[in-house]
């Protein structure tokens, strides 16, 4: 169900005093009223809120609940789309779920309506899913489709792309989509059983997309001392001796998207209280976070926390580097037990 326009020349006009109310325009009124009780709680996804609405499938199209509200269907030849229930669903009561009866595929629900993005912002899917094998176990994708401020399309980003180890069973995933330069809006296609892929069926539910990144599995990597304080006299970037922490990424295959949060204590004018500075660089895969600290006594350290993502993959390094303003200078740095955290976002 979508929203239906009232007042407008593309929509039914406003009935005029005295005339008698037209059944065609009462449908629509209690339809729009239906629609937002459906969709309350979905808006405001510039706040962290979900972006699609409808995305437990609660609310179908159609009296055989053979559609869910607010998406569009598409399915390949011999392919099938139904709404399941109860057992068949996690959260909530329906889900949705794709047959594919040959390796033409089951087919894809695209959201009917667009969604707001900005340039660079990420867009995190998260997702309930499970997959039943029949030739093998079905591919299944999640696509997000940009398109520029006239609603031209731009390109689709396949942000998730899974086939063998897809689960049996329900289990959830988070996937990560960067709107290109010129997007302004966007939509969400669900692939159930890619075409060209095994026969089977593949389920969804729970399905949000936000612009927060949430975090999926969080751990410190063993900094069970302080790391010792690093020094250097050069004014180039330097990673000094111990300046790199290896990072072991926990039960994950593929890019994830990390985000390294250090604690740092740092001090520059050692030996040469003239240049009172230290600059400190947290440096994971290509992502850094600079701070230039001007520190009056030199003798003292100055607290400051360092943030930077990237997306990498099995073992990755987090850098501290480190320069002054001055050779006969020396800045140091040191992060207590405990002062990095790692959090994994998604993929």
């Amino acid at each position: 169900m979508a929203w239906h326009e009232v007042g407008t020349p593309t929509g039914l006009n406003y009935p005029s005093v005295g005339e008698t109310t037209k059944k065609s325009f009462a449908d629509k009124i209690l339809d729009n009223l239906q629609y937002l009780w459906e969709n309350i709680g979905t808006a405001g996804g510039g706040g962290g809120g979900n972006l699609v609405l409808n995305g437990s499938f609660e609310d179908p199209s159609s009296p055989d609940n053979a559609d869910p509200n607010s998406w569009e269907k598409d399915l390949y030849s011999g392919g099938s789309l139904t709404i399941d229930v109860d057992a068949n669903a996690a959260h909530g009561r329906k889900s949705v779920k794709f047959t594919a009866a040959s390796s033409s595929g089951g087919g894809y629900l695209t959201t009917g309506d667009y969604f707001e993005v900005s340039p660079g912002k990420p867009l995190t899917i998260d997702f309930v899913t499970k997959a039943q094998a029949g030739s093998g176990v079905p591919t299944i994708q999640v696509v997000v489709i940009y398109f520029t401020g006239a609603k031209t399309t731009i390109s689709s980003d396949t942000a998730f792309n899974e086939s063998d180890s897809n689960p049996t069973s329900w289990d959830r995933r988070v996937c990560v989509s960067i709107p290109p330069a010129t997007a302004r809006y966007a939509k969400l296609r669900l692939i159930g059983c890619a075409a060209g892929g095994n026969t089977g069926s593949a389920w969804f539910d729970g399905v949000e997309v936000t612009t927060r990144m949430p975090t999926v599995y969080s751990f410190s990597p063993g900094l069970g001392t302080d790391v010792a304080p690093l020094s250097t006299n050069s004014t180039g970037w330097v990673t000094p001796t111990g300046g790199s922490i290896p990072i072991v990424l926990p039960d994950v295959s593929g890019g994830w998207w990390v985000r390294a949060t250090v604690k740092g204590y740092v001090r520059g004018g050692v030996g040469y209280p003239l240049y009172q500075y230290a600059h400190a660089r947290i440096l994971l895969g290509d992502n850094n976070s600079e701070e230039t600290i001007a520190t009056a006594d030199p003798s003292n350290y100055a607290l400051r926390y360092f943030h930077a993502y990237a997306k990498i993959s099995g073992t990755g390094y987090l850098q501290i580097r480190l320069s002054v303003d001055h050779s006969s200078s020396v800045s140091q740095m040191y992060v207590p037990a405990g002062g990095v955290l790692i959090e994994i976002l998604g993929r």
